[in-house]
């Protein structure tokens, strides 16, 4: 899906639902319902206010010029006044306030009951710049775990789908990772991030630095790709909608806070800033057009709540294990 001026979603007739509204221009009738009716919404958070850009670039579009309703005086209410069980603000420029802890913008965001999907204290501290270099390399080295098994939790969702127009479209993602004779890959490209870090090959291979909680979390991921139908393992990938705003996020915090990292390390984020728009646009399409019965999409939403928990534990491991040296 193509992030367009208007809305996109996904609801059901019964049961559990979701959301996806990356540029709101208004709040429409149809809109409201959609967003009363569902029990996950992802929403446009991309501007504050409405002038928000003339501060930093006088001459600016205002952001209802540009088909953003801001967040102080156009979403923020009627979301918290939503019986959706998670809200999440999505598509956050990086002039918008709530990004940055201890804001009176981002307290009345938190006080709404709404969300950003970067939230975890480990995730706030790295984008802060407050990590040392030992919690930097610990997280880089689990994270590994995670990167080197998504080319498994793919080719379980591939071995598990019988339909050949799907399994065109999705196995690029081994690729992706894998590699190939034009592409070094995800994997490869994180190893080097390892290096950059200061930490080497082998330490990463061997997992010398894995935490339990990460191995255990990834290993539920996996199995769960490939115990689950297949519909249902490609929903739970829809968590890459909120990836190329965490991406851009992470690639200017690495720039800014941590430059003892040597930056050619640092590819890994650039590249999946753009890929990982394109994945989540092709998994919300395989989603809803598969994901057709209100059974099925009752367990689309479970599914998506289980990547989001499961990323959730990742932190907490890796946050458990740093958390008292670097005063988190």
């Amino acid at each position: 899906m193509k992030r367009e001026q208007r809305s996109r979603g996904s609801t059901a007739t019964s049961g559990a639902t979701a959301l996806f509204a990356p540029s709101v221009g208004e709040l429409t009738g149809e809109l409201r319902d959609a967003v009363h009716a569902s029990d996950v919404v992802m929403f446009d958070g991309t501007f504050w206010s409405d002038g928000e850009l003339t501060a930093v670039r006088p001459g600016a579009r205002t952001a209802r010029e540009m088909n953003h309703l801001p967040i102080s005086d156009g979403s923020l209410d009627f979301l918290h006044q939503s019986r959706a069980g998670r809200k999440i603000y999505t598509h956050i420029n990086n002039t918008n306030p709530i990004l940055m802890p201890g804001t009176r913008e981002r307290a009345q965001v938190e006080q709404a009951g709404i969300a950003y999907h970067d939230k975890h204290p480990f995730h706030l501290a790295m984008n802060e710049g407050r990590l040392s270099p030992e919690a930097m390399r610990g997280w880089v080295a689990n994270r590994f775990y995670y990167q080197r098994n998504i080319p498994l939790k793919d080719a379980a969702i591939l071995s598990n789908c019988p339909v050949r127009e799907v399994r065109r479209a999705w196995i690029h993602r081994i690729l992706d990772h894998d590699g190939n004779a034009e592409n070094e890959g995800g994997i490869e490209a994180w190893l080097r991030l390892g290096e950059a870090c200061g930490l080497s090959r082998t330490e990463l291979i061997e997992d010398r630095r894995l935490q339990p909680g990460v191995r255990f979390a990834v290993d539920a991921y996996v199995n769960f790709a490939r115990t689950q139908p297949w519909p249902i393992a490609i929903a739970s990938s829809l968590t890459e909608l909120f990836a190329p705003d965490l991406m851009a996020a992470r690639l200017a915090a690495f720039e800014r806070f941590y430059p003892w990292i040597d930056p050619r390390g640092l590819d890994y984020f650039r590249r999946r800033t753009t890929q990982a728009q394109r994945d989540s646009e092709e998994a919300l399409a395989i989603t809803r057009e598969y994901c057709n019965t209100p059974e099925l999409q009752r367990e689309a939403i479970r599914a998506l709540n289980f990547k989001c928990d499961m990323l959730w534990s990742m932190l907490d491991a890796i946050h458990h294990a740093y958390a008292d040296q670097d005063n988190l």
